[in-house]
């Protein structure tokens, strides 16, 4: 199994499909937002990243998913990790 070191910057956010089961939380100072939803053809560029500090999207499919943070170094979106899926 290969192992990723992370944080991993996304240069083309709109090249990476994120689908499945999808929670978004969005960072707002104080305030936190947090959505859920089923897509199968968002891309992290779809995502509204204006007015939030940070934002973290958790997208799970049955047998992976993959951990995204836009603004903790910076202006752009990372993958910060993985997760196992829900199945």
């Amino acid at each position: 199994m290969e192992h990723k070191s992370f944080p991993v910057k996304i240069d083309n956010p709109h090249d990476v499909v994120i689908y499945d089961l999808i929670t978004i939380i969005r960072n707002f100072g104080e305030k936190v937002d947090v959505a859920h939803f089923v897509r199968d053809d968002l891309t992290l560029d779809n995502i509204e990243t204006k007015g939030a500090n940070y934002i973290t999207v958790i997208a799970e499919s049955p047998l992976h998913g993959e951990v995204y943070r836009y603004g903790s170094h910076g202006k752009y979106w990372e993958q910060v990790g993985t997760v196992c899926g829900y199945a």
